[in-house]
Order: structure tokens, then C-alpha cells, then sequence
């Protein structure tokens, strides 16, 4: 059988929950523009982005707060590029120092 139509690149509840979570993104770097990790020198200072402490977007964490986040226990830090890579390429320090 030949598809008449083309692929959505993605579903509509995952483009209802990346909507969200650009607004919640947006909220928590207005309330925390600082980057709270502040790993070693690199650090910025400023907060880009956020970092999903207890459980990652990738294991199937919360990426937004709601009853899943509050299931998992999920936490969230704004944190600058270098420090998120940071806690992201070095995994046992970042738990050593509660990222």
C-alpha cells in the first residue's frame, strides 16, 4: 500500500508539550536567570537553558511540572551551556555534587 500523505514530523501531543515547555522554559529563566550549577570556570553565569536533575528527558523524565513530575520527584535548575555538558558528560560527579 503507498501513502498518499505525508509524515508529521511530529505527533500533535508532542507539539502541544514542546509548546509548554517553551513557556515553562521561559517562566523558571525569568524567576532564576542565574545559572545555579556553576560547575568551574567555563560557567557563564547566565542561565540558558534548563537541566532535568532527578530524572532525564531521555529516561522518560517529566519535561514539564505536573503529576508526572510530581510522580517522579523531578527537579529542574537554570543553567548555563558549559555547566549543563558539564553535569551531562561527567554523570558521577554531577551525582557527587547533586545534579
Amino acid at each position: 500500500m503507498i501513502r498518499r500523505t505525508p509524515l508529521r514530523p511530529r505527533s500533535k501531543a508532542r507539539v502541544r508539550a514542546m509548546v509548554a515547555r517553551r513557556a515553562f522554559v521561559a517562566a523558571l529563566l525569568a524567576e532564576r536567570p542565574r545559572c545555579e550549577i556553576a560547575w568551574d570556570a567555563r560557567c557563564r553565569g547566565y542561565a540558558e537553558g534548563v537541566h532535568e536533575i532527578t530524572v532525564k528527558r531521555s529516561h522518560g523524565g517529566a519535561i514539564v511540572p505536573g503529576p508526572k513530575a510530581e510522580a517522579q520527584g523531578q527537579r529542574w535548575a537554570s543553567a548555563c551551556h558549559p555547566c549543563n555538558g558539564a553535569v551531562e558528560d561527567y554523570p558521577a560527579e554531577a551525582r557527587r555534587r547533586g545534579w
